[in-house]
């Protein structure tokens, strides 16, 4: 018989945080099933009603290595982006092959079928998916990249050698390394170092706090909204709590803790978590960065400062 405790986890936070991540995978799977479905109507009824929403899931790329990441925060918005992929083509399947099931969302690495209407060709290809969720039904949006490689992602770059698939790994988490020590030092210039030239993001908006995305079209734009987050928040801290790294793609959970400079909750140390998948370029560094994040909150061990 046990005499003393092997693991002393309190079984409430154990209960608790199985729940959410149970409900979360519930929302996404009812996603994914209703879109292999092609009807448009029932696949919006996934969404959660009244937004905001968040989606990034069609990316257009361009033989000089060009891309743009159309983003869409409007139900019009996005039911347009549907009647477009599903009028080209129909789910097939879907099989996930890793997946980080998260209080807020669902990470999935995937390998995915998919079939032309016009042409009935059917192809199947590598992508990750990053769905967040609230605490009641349905999904807040969609984000999504597919393995394209990244030969083709980088304006006017050259193409730096391959390495192999581990030491991309490493390098990706490398390069995150230098992002996050960047964030923690309220650095704009830092974390923009982790990115080649002619990069775009598309992550939650912090600064209007909107509750929806922001796009960033260029280093300069990212560098100029990090800085404007910094001129609004002190970053406390800044943790890693999910990763996944492979060769063509990372991914992150991260919690940050800041204490508000102004405005009506200034001296609060306010606390939220980001979700974000970074893809590498030409050059072997990141190229695309794409997430959200939950709202600012109230941090427990907030002090008044």
């Amino acid at each position: 018989m046990l005499t003393k405790p092997a693991i002393d986890i309190d079984p409430e936070l154990l209960r608790a945080s199985a729940a959410a991540g149970l409900h979360s995978f519930a929302q996404v799977s009812d996603h994914l099933a209703k879109e292999e479905t092609g009807h448009i109507p029932t696949i919006l009824g996934t969404l959660v009603p009244g937004g905001p929403w968040a989606w990034a899931i069609v990316p257009f790329t361009q033989a000089d290595g060009s891309f743009d990441l159309p983003l869409q925060t409007t139900y019009e918005g996005i039911e347009e982006m549907y009647g477009i992929i599903r009028g080209h083509s129909d789910v097939m399947g879907t099989e996930v092959l890793a997946e980080v099931r998260g209080s807020w969302f669902v990470f999935a690495e995937a390998y995915s079928h998919m079939k032309v209407k016009e042409t009935g060709e059917e192809h199947a290809f590598e992508n990750v998916l990053m769905l967040p969720t609230t605490s009641g039904p349905g999904i807040t949006g969609e984000i999504a990249f597919w393995n394209m490689g990244r030969d083709k992602l980088g304006k006017d770059l050259p193409l730096a050698p391959e390495l192999s698939p581990l030491d991309m790994r490493r390098n990706l988490i490398e390069l995150h390394e230098g992002y996050l020590a960047g964030l923690r030092g309220s650095d704009a210039d830092a974390m923009v170092r982790s990115f080649s030239p002619s990069s775009k993001a598309g992550i939650r908006d912090y600064v209007d706090d909107t509750g929806t995305l922001v796009h960033l079209d260029d280093l300069d734009g990212m560098r100029r909204h990090h800085q404007a987050f910094f001129d609004l928040y002190d970053v406390q801290a800044v943790e890693v709590l999910e990763r996944v790294a492979q060769n063509w793609y990372l991914f992150a959970e991260v919690r940050i803790e800041a204490i508000a400079r102004s405005g009506d909750r200034a001296g609060e140390r306010i606390a939220f978590h980001t979700g974000d998948l970074f893809i590498p370029g030409r050059e072997n560094k990141f190229m695309v960065q794409l997430g959200h994040g939950t709202d600012l909150n109230l941090s427990e061990t907030a002090q008044p400062v």
